[in-house]
């Protein structure tokens, strides 16, 4: 089973400009968690980022990029076929499913 990564380095710029879109923005447009973004960011791959130079400062991405990565998105789900789709779903489902008994 394949795992969409974006396209793109992932690589941090040193200037602003551009950037205005922030973690939950492109989590909502890409439907992943912040998580993923973080994961892309680690292993350089997806849209570019800035980030100020404090430790607190918050993370913004560039429009054109993002959109860019969520074309890639659909192109990639449409490439999969019915039955790799159906897997995925219930694979998710049994997770959850055994995660909540867990928390029984």
């Amino acid at each position: 089973m394949a795992r969409f990564e974006p396209p793109g380095d992932g690589r941090r710029v040193d200037t602003p400009a551009g950037y205005t879109l922030t973690i939950a923005d492109v989590a909502v447009r890409l439907e992943v968690i912040p998580t993923t973004l973080k994961r892309w960011r680690d292993i350089g791959v997806g849209p570019s980022w800035y980030k100020g130079q404090h430790a607190t400062s918050p993370i913004f991405y560039r429009e054109a990029e993002v959109a860019e990565a969520v074309r890639a998105y659909k192109r990639f789900l449409k490439s999969q076929s019915k039955r790799e789709v159906r897997a995925n779903i219930d694979r998710a489902n049994k997770a959850s499913r055994g995660k909540a008994r867990a928390r029984r």
